[in-house]
């Protein structure tokens, strides 16, 4: 589905537009030089079901020239090994989540709590991926031609961070699950939820400019994507705990 000019979302699950698998997050793709990138990828179960998408805009999958991963959380990062696997995509993530996504590690990303609650299926394996490069929050990257900022988004997962990068002339934040584009925060009982860490990531934002915010689940905003930054901001400055989307 295509957003902008050069911006599409080509996966969402049940939490948002239901064009692809139920567990598949928001995955975005972006036109670069010579192909395009995906922020995030999905939750790796039916991703022939994003291939199919993709090709519908135009995009062709043989063009995937890299995978920027906000986290390591499975329906973030699942289908990146099989992306990598068919179509050499570069795998770009957190540096603080790198050996828990290389390794496939369940306890430090919540999968086998979340399985066990039901998020996923009893048979559900994440697929380790080699990622090509790591980033950490206050890093800047041009990746085929287009310059990303690297902000924090611990306190969701043990360290995610979201990217910022200027597209058809909009600040646009790529935010991963720490806000949702009504105000609310998603702070499961997992490794690496906690609050502190979560209102040190919020705070950071506070003040960065954000036209379009590209939230993981949900709805998005293509303008005035700081206003639900700021009421989560207001909430954590007067020392409360904003609403959270669970």
């Amino acid at each position: 589905m295509q957003i902008t000019e050069h911006m599409y979302l080509v996966a969402s699950g049940d939490m948002g537009l239901a064009l692809t698998h139920p567990q598949d997050c928001n995955v975005y793709a972006i036109k670069v030089q010579d192909g395009f990138l995906l922020v995030d990828s999905g939750v790796g179960v039916e991703p022939e079901k994003i291939e199919t998408v993709l090709e519908k805009d135009g995009l062709s999958p043989e063009k995937m020239r890299a995978i920027l991963l906000t986290h390591g959380h499975a329906d973030h990062s699942g289908g990146a090994a099989y992306f990598q696997k068919q179509y050499g995509a570069q795998i770009i993530g957190p540096k603080a989540e790198k050996e828990f996504v290389e390794q496939a590690l369940e306890g430090p990303l919540g999968l086998d709590i979340a399985r066990q609650a039901g998020f996923y299926p009893a048979d559900y394996r994440l697929a380790p991926c080699v990622f090509s490069d790591c980033v950490s929050p206050g890093d800047t990257r041009t990746i085929f031609g287009m310059l990303f900022e690297v902000y924090e988004a611990a306190g969701h997962s043990i360290g995610g961070v979201c990217y910022r990068a200027k597209i058809d002339g909009k600040q646009t934040l790529f935010v991963g699950d720490l806000i949702s584009a009504d105000g609310k925060i998603s702070l499961q009982n997992i490794p690496g939820a906690e609050i502190a860490a979560y209102s040190r990531s919020v705070l950071a934002l506070e003040n960065v400019e954000i036209e379009a915010l590209m939230t993981g689940h949900g709805h998005f905003m293509l303008n005035r994507g700081v206003v639900p930054i700021k009421k989560v901001c207001s909430k954590f400055r007067n020392l409360a705990v904003p609403e959270n989307i669970f």
